[in-house]
């Protein structure tokens, strides 16, 4: 099991935010409600991922669930304070390549869920009424995950994470509490509209992500994108998207690697 004081982090924030985490269905105009778009929580897993420098991402999408893997930097204590906290962050402030690790943004994804469940190398636990980190008991055999966990892409199997280091997985169970405070299911049509909507052009924006793969776990349907440089030209990113029953989609684009001030 983790070394993490999961109590300690609880009690405190228990007694801070003691109203809020009462009855937080209440409160989800000011914990989650800022975001325009209720899907937004995707880019937020995906920048996650990014400010832990992962390089691949996989994404499984289930009626009841969205479920997230990626290959970065394992969960550690900060990042447990900031995924449970309301106004703090893990960010290096002076880094210009950090945009938004924790914090805020991570609470976009009550609006689809009650309990979000976060399990990373030797760590596992849920937040509770959006502030309150549990240990998740018994917690879960990493190893063994990313043994196991196969796909096919045209007809070959996809191992993503056999070979990896680190594997985090964060699930979201689209489930919710209503004004009553009983659970409800919650669809989560709109979170599939996002991912199929997912270009390219989402990953030029990111520095380390360089691999990304979503499928419906219902229907089979599935989507890989992968960023590479160019072998014609070291100016150029090829992305590559495939999904079945399209050809595959080439695109090249000219990636500036300096920003110049205006005189």
């Amino acid at each position: 099991m983790g070394k993490i004081d999961y109590r300690k982090i609880y009690d405190t924030n228990r007694d801070q935010w003691k109203a809020l985490t009462s009855e937080p269905q209440k409160y989800e105009a000011l914990l989650a409600g800022h975001y325009s778009e209720s899907n937004h929580f995707v880019y937020e897993l995906l920048q996650n991922a990014e400010d832990e420098s992962a390089d691949r991402v996989v994404i499984e999408y289930y009626d009841d669930r969205l479920v997230f893997y990626h290959n970065g930097d394992p969960f550690d204590e900060k990042d447990v304070r900031g995924v449970s906290s309301m106004l703090m962050g893990t960010k290096d402030r002076d880094s210009a390549q950090t945009i938004g690790r924790f914090g805020m943004g991570f609470k976009s994804v009550f609006k689809y869920t009650y309990q979000p469940e976060i399990y990373s190398d030797d760590e596992a636990f849920i937040i509770e009424n959006y502030l309150l980190p549990s240990e998740i008991d018994g917690g879960w055999n990493f190893q063994d995950e990313k043994e196991n966990l196969l796909y096919k892409v045209n007809g070959r199997p996809y191992k993503p994470f056999a070979n990896e280091e680190h594997l985090t997985k964060i699930v979201i169970p689209f489930l919710k509490r209503n004004n009553q405070g009983e659970l409800v299911k919650v669809s989560g049509r709109e979170v599939l509209q996002k991912l199929e909507e997912l270009t390219g052009e989402i990953l030029l924006f990111l520095n380390h992500i360089k691999e990304l793969y979503w499928v419906n776990k219902r229907t089979g349907k599935f989507a890989m994108i992968t960023l590479g440089q160019d072998d014609t030209d070291v100016n150029l990113v090829t992305c590559r998207i495939n999904i079945p029953g399209k050809p595959e989609e080439v695109n090249r684009y000219l990636k500036f690697k300096k920003v110049f001030d205006h005189p």
